[in-house]
C-alpha cells in the first residue's frame, strides 16, 4: 500500500507589539528551515489580538525584517495560500474557533470563565523552578446546577467572558 505524502508547514506567528527582537527572528529562522528542509511551506500569521500592546506599524517592521534577513514566507496575509485569514482577529471573527470551543464545552472538556482582570490578578502566585506562576482556582467550573444558575444570567447579560480548557489533575 502506497502511503499518502503530506507537505509540511510551519508557522511563525508573532505579535506586533514592537520591534522585533533576537527570539522572535530565531523563532522565524527555525520554523523556514525546517519547512524548506523538508520541501514544505512556511506561513506567515499576525497574532494580533492583543490590543492593548498593539503597536502601530509593527506589522510592517515585521514583513521588513523577514525579508532583510531572506526569510520569504510562502503564505501569509499578503500572499495568499488558501488557509487564510493569516490575521488572528480575523480569523477569529470568521467564528473558525467557535465550533471547537462549543465542542469542548459540549463535552464538559472547558468551561466558560467570567473572571475580570482585577480577579485573576488577584489570584495565587507560586514560584515553581524560579518561575512565577499563577494559579488559577477554577472558580466558574461548572459544578451541578451552577452551569445554569450562575453561567446562563451571565451569558444573558453579556458579561466578557473566554472559555477554559479543563485540565484534569
Amino acid at each position: 500500500m502506497k502511503e499518502a505524502v503530506v507537505k509540511i508547514r510551519t508557522r511563525y506567528a508573532p505579535s506586533p507589539t514592537g520591534k522585533m527582537h533576537v527570539g522572535n527572528l530565531r523563532s522565524a529562522l527555525y520554523e523556514f528551515l525546517i519547512a524548506k528542509h523538508e520541501g514544505g511551506s512556511f506561513m506567515l500569521r499576525i497574532e494580533d489580538t492583543d490590543q492593548e500592546r498593539f503597536v502601530e506599524g509593527a506589522t510592517e517592521i515585521i514583513y521588513r525584517t523577514l525579508e532583510k534577513t531572506g526569510l520569504k514566507h510562502d503564505e501569509g496575509p499578503d500572499k495568499d495560500g488558501g488557509y487564510g485569514p493569516y490575521v488572528q482577529s480575523e480569523r477569529m471573527k470568521t467564528g473558525i474557533y467557535m465550533k471547537y470551543a462549543r465542542e469542548l464545552i459540549d463535552k464538559g472538556e472547558a468551561y466558560y470563565c467570567f473572571c475580570d482582570k482585577e480577579r485573576l490578578a488577584s489570584l495565587k502566585t507560586e514560584v515553581v523552578e524560579g518561575k512565577e506562576i499563577t494559579i488559577y482556582d477554577t472558580a466558574w467550573i461548572p459544578i451541578a446546577d451552577r452551569t445554569i444558575s450562575t453561567v446562563c444570567p451571565c451569558l444573558r447579560r453579556r458579561l466578557r467572558q473566554i472559555w477554559r480548557r479543563e485540565n484534569p489533575l
